[in-house]
Order: C-alpha cells, then structure tokens, then sequence
C-alpha cells in the first residue's frame, strides 16, 4: 500500500545538491565540465512529482530536513562546497521549489545555524 493514504501529513528529508557533491571537498570546479559549481537539486523535482503522485492532493507535504552544511565563517565567491555561499544557494533553490507547489506547506532547514 500507500503511507499517503495513512497519514495526515507527509514529511520529506532531502539532500539534493549536497551530499553528491560531497566528494570534491573543497574544489570549486565541476571536474566534469571544468565549470564553476553551482547547486544542483533537479533530481528534486522527480521526488516531488512521486510524493504528489501517491499522497491525496488536500494532504499537507513539509521538507522535513533539506540543506547540507557549511563551515562557519567559510565565504568563497566562487561558491566552493562547505562554503557559506554553496549552503546558502542550495537552501534558495530548495525555497523556490517549494514555492512552485502549493501543496508544500513548509519546510526545515539543516544545519541552519550552530
């Protein structure tokens, strides 16, 4: 069976655009392309879609956790991971997506603050 139809409100955990990402530590270079990093949370969307897809459409969805990390004081313009910038442009690009689908009625930020 379906959870959707069991609960009242659906919870997502999320970490797209962090931890696969985590493997080049510091390096602020896609070593793919050669291109600056910047946040990647499309597979995101295929997520939702599922979760829209098997929960009653009058049923609340929250990100329950979403983000990565970032080192304290870290600010580097090229937006390097575990720097300030890359957290912070994951988290916008969370917002906006959560934005685009109304039944997301909120969410939770990792590691927003120490």
């Amino acid at each position: 069976g379906q959870i959707g139809h069991t609960v009242d409100v659906m919870g997502i955990n999320s970490y797209y655009g962090w931890y696969g990402t985590m493997d080049s530590r510091f390096n602020i270079y896609d070593e793919r392309n050669g291109e600056m990093r910047i946040a990647d949370i499309s597979e995101l969307f295929p997520t939702i879609d599922k979760v829209l897809s098997e929960t009653p459409a009058d049923m609340p969805i929250l990100f329950t956790e979403f983000g990565g990390d970032s080192i304290p004081g870290f600010i580097c313009n090229e937006c390097a991971l575990w720097s300030e910038n890359y957290h912070a442009q994951v988290v916008e690009k969370y917002i906006a997506a959560m934005r685009e689908h109304p039944q997301v009625a909120g969410g939770f930020v990792f590691a927003f603050t120490f």
